[in-house]
């Protein structure tokens, strides 16, 4: 059976546009490997493929080594939230009085 191996970063839709070339093709690839579409892939997994629906496209993104992880990984840094709102502001600091 075809396959390949789940980068970090990576889901079933982006292995669907890349493999398939199309994201619809997302849902086909999570039943053939007996998981929700929604699973998180652990990089080096392998991910059972079915045939692709838009070669062109699953063809240019394998002649160009494109492999679309869009899904965070342990190295994306944290956003900083910061604090807003009137409770948080101080007066003619943060919040100007006119």
């Amino acid at each position: 059976m075809a396959g390949v191996k789940a980068l970090e970063g990576q889901c079933f839709f982006d292995i669907a546009i890349q493999e398939c070339g199309v994201v619809e093709a997302a849902f086909d690839l999570a039943k053939n490997n007996n998981r929700p579409v929604t699973d998180n892939l652990v990089a080096g997994e392998f991910i059972e493929t079915v045939e692709p629906l838009r070669k062109q496209i699953s063809d240019y993104y394998k002649n160009n080594n494109i492999k679309p992880a869009t899904g965070f990984s342990s190295f994306d840094t944290p956003v900083e939230t910061v604090e807003e709102g009137i409770s948080i502001w101080a007066i003619n600091i943060d919040f100007i009085v006119q």
